[in-house]
């Protein structure tokens, strides 16, 4: 069995745009939840600097990961 892949991303907002980015990033949260393969999948925001997100992804596999780039979510 492979070992889960896990994923941290950090992004950050230009100033006056921290609103844009995050609702584009909540957008995708549900349905990469809703992936069978996805195993744990969420959304930070800093909350000392506003402009900084965080995700934390963990999916199956490294491969299975990759598969959902082929998925069109937005």
């Amino acid at each position: 069995m492979p070992k889960p892949h896990t994923v941290i991303v950090v992004l950050e907002a230009r100033a006056g745009k921290e609103q844009a980015l995050a609702s584009g990033l909540k957008a995708v949260v549900k349905p990469s939840r809703s992936e069978d393969t996805c195993l744990e999948y969420r959304l930070h925001q800093n909350s000392d600097n506003p402009t900084q997100f965080v995700l934390y992804e963990q999916w199956e596999s490294r491969e299975k990961y990759q598969e959902q780039f082929t998925k069109l979510i937005l």
